[in-house]
């Protein structure tokens, strides 16, 4: 009586499985990421070093130049085999998924560890950019560290990406001690302070960078001011949807005056 050993229903992968299956899945991470980060208004993967966007331009530009052929010969390929065809789905959602776990845990591991110890400071208002708020709400900077002691009140609104707001009830203190310089005042502008990473070491950057027409108001006090200056009432407008921190933001304010003379606020 002959008998012959049972035959396997499926096989193992081949190289060339393989190979297909970590570049489709690496496709549809950078695909994913990089429509997230636009989603989210971040240009993180904007940012990506050049070899690997490189490679995946060349991959994106084969796949568009010669995609119907490749695509054709690789699903014939694999229609003419027993391998593992009706399982290559799954091998690729599987690779993708652990792929993008490894990612999401290696970013997740690198802030627990390295990531910068920052809070607010004290007298500065915290705020969510990333949240639209569903009404105005009211903010108090204040300043007791160097120079004139300033206070400034107000409110602002966050949505569509960006922050509007009115200072009112403002005031510039007499600085305390003697050393006041004999330096005029002649802006005060609103920002918004937060901490980001730039060529990998944080820096502490304010938007917008520098004071514009929608974020400033002019103002005439001297340094050594012998009595309260009321700050005018005005308005501000900030752009705030491509703000990518990694520390909590908050309202900041500048008093610029002549010879470069600048008060932080915080």
């Amino acid at each position: 009586m002959n008998s012959t050993p049972p035959t396997s229903s499926g096989r193992q992968l081949s190289l060339l499985d393989a190979v297909i299956i970590i570049l489709t899945s690496c496709s549809i991470l950078i695909f994913v990421f990089t429509i997230g980060a636009k989603f989210l208004g971040r240009d993180t993967f904007d940012k990506l070093p050049d070899f690997i966007k490189d490679s995946y331009s060349a991959l994106w530009s084969a796949g568009a130049v010669a995609g119907g052929a490749l695509a054709g010969s690789v699903v014939d390929a694999l229609s003419r085999r027993e391998s593992t065809k009706s399982n290559f789905v799954v091998y690729i959602l599987v690779t993708t998924l652990l792929i993008m776990a490894l990612i999401v845990g290696t970013i997740e591991l690198s802030r627990s560890i390295e990531g910068p110890q920052f809070a607010v400071p004290t007298g500065a208002t915290p705020i969510r950019v990333s949240k639209s708020t569903q009404q105005p709400v009211d903010f108090y900077l204040q300043n007791k560290l160097s120079g004139n002691p300033v206070r400034v009140r107000g409110s602002f609104e966050i949505k569509n990406g960006r922050l509007t707001g009115q200072v009112t009830e403002s005031e510039l203190d007499p600085m305390q001690g003697p050393g006041a310089p004999n330096v005029r005042l002649t802006t005060i502008s609103i920002h918004v302070c937060f901490l980001a990473v730039r060529n990998g070491f944080p820096i502490l950057t304010q938007l917008p960078e520098f004071p514009t027409e929608a974020n400033r108001e002019k103002i005439s006090a001297m340094a050594n001011l012998q009595t309260p200056y009321e700050i005018p009432e005005f308005k501000f407008s900030i752009p705030i949807e491509h703000i990518d921190n990694i520390a909590p933001p908050y309202l900041c304010a500048f008093i610029d005056g002549e010879q470069n003379a600048q008060l932080i606020l915080f």
